[in-house]
């Protein structure tokens, strides 16, 4: 897991089958573990230069895409920048049947790394990273 910080949780000493927990009180939050994913996806630090760090950078490096346009790998927020004082962010994961979409995100509301219902949880706009452009 490169990039790792063990202040984030177990997940370098979690056994096969164990559960992950990741604890957002030590400094992993939702565009950290964005952030981390692509690290991790290519295996370079230096994606962060391209996804950026923070939701704001996230979502400056990203461009609007319509709500049916959303894959894998896509970025779900739940407010513009400049509509409130903090935002969330996460990866879309899959789509169902459907058309709603899995997003996996960091919430310390529901302790750590989750995967849910992107429209359900919260999550207004789809944006695509400059990553796959």
């Amino acid at each position: 897991r490169l990039g790792w910080n063990n202040a984030w949780g177990n997940a370098n000493d979690a056994e096969e089958g164990e559960p992950v927990k990741i604890s957002q009180k030590k400094g992993l939050d939702c565009s950290g573990f964005v952030s981390w994913v692509f690290i991790n996806a290519v295996q370079d630090t230096e994606a962060v230069r391209v996804i950026g760090n923070g939701s704001t950078a996230q979502w400056r490096f990203s461009t609007a895409i319509g709500w049916d346009e959303g894959r894998p790998g896509d970025l779900a927020f739940y407010y513009a920048p400049g509509e409130r004082q903090y935002n969330h962010v996460g990866i879309i994961v899959s789509c169902d049947a459907d058309g709603s979409y899995l997003v996996a995100h960091c919430s310390s509301v529901q302790d750590g790394v989750v995967v849910t219902d992107g429209w359900s949880n919260g999550f207004r706009y789809l944006r695509r990273p400059a990553f796959f452009q």
